[in-house]
């Protein structure tokens, strides 16, 4: 583990009483590799807002991100240190619940089939050029007449494809 500080925040200093200290890790796998500092920074922001919620304050936070966690994932730790943060009275139990859960994680099962859209469109729009190209070469080979036959038989060809392809 080779960790380097990516956030080292000291809040406040001027506060004195009991403090309660929070360390977990954050671990993010491929595909969510691509934004795991924002994933990470996702998390703490959500872990702080909780604690701001339950009536405590931030007074250090230190985040760490492993640089040798492994090509098909990253590692980071965090540190937080919060005022006043009490357990629930009847269950015993902290009233912030689960850090582990996978806080901003990306919707590849949406990101992906718009990719692959995206792509589709891109494809049509290159074939949609290099046929109209090709209409306009066979209208100067034709003449007059003949090319207007062309053009107008192309047109409705690529309206054709172009409807058939975008309908959904």
């Amino acid at each position: 583990m080779a960790y380097k500080i990516v956030v080292d925040q000291n809040i406040n200093d001027a506060y004195r009483g009991e403090a309660t200290y929070f360390s977990y890790l954050i671990h993010v796998d491929l595909p969510d590799q691509f934004l795991a500092g924002y994933i990470a920074s996702h998390i703490v922001d959500a872990h702080i807002q909780e604690l701001a919620n339950a009536g405590s304050e931030l007074l250090h936070l230190k985040l760490w991100e492993d640089k040798l966690s492994g090509t098909w994932s990253t590692d980071f730790k965090v540190e937080v240190w919060a005022s006043g943060y009490a357990p629930d009275a009847d269950t015993g139990l902290t009233t912030y619940g689960g850090i582990s859960q996978r806080i901003g994680q990306v919707p590849w099962p949406v990101v992906i089939p718009l990719i692959i859209e995206a792509v589709i469109v891109l494809i049509i729009v290159v074939g949609v050029v290099w046929s109209l190209t090709k209409v306009q070469h066979l209208a100067e080979y034709l003449g007059p007449t003949g090319g207007t036959i062309a053009i107008v038989a192309g047109a409705v060809a690529i309206a054709a494809v172009a409807f058939l392809i975008l309908k959904k």
